[in-house]
């Protein structure tokens, strides 16, 4: 009687084990899934800070302040006004 407890109490463990080890799996998967899409969405807002800028910079000889045009974000903004105060700071 003995031994089909502790086999029963060993089984019952390993089952709560490799739960836990699934579960462990797919929150690391998911935290790299997250990371991943972090990077890509950093990407993606430099990229449109400097489509903006270089939209801006493209009619800056038209407009005189394009935030009244185009809405921008702050961050799109300095950026704009850097490379217009320093041309050179643009060129990448």
């Amino acid at each position: 009687m003995f031994d089909r407890v502790t086999t029963s109490s060993l089984t019952e463990a390993e089952v709560k084990y490799n739960s836990l080890v699934e579960k462990t799996i797919l929150l690391e998967q998911e935290i790299e899934e997250k990371e991943t899409l972090q990077e890509e969405m950093q990407r993606n807002r430099d990229e449109i800070r400097g489509l903006e800028v270089t939209l801006f910079l493209s009619h800056d000889s038209k407009i005189q302040d394009p935030g009244i045009l185009f809405p921008v974000r702050p961050a799109a903004r300095a950026s704009y006004l850097a490379v217009k105060a320093d041309p050179a700071a643009g060129i990448s």
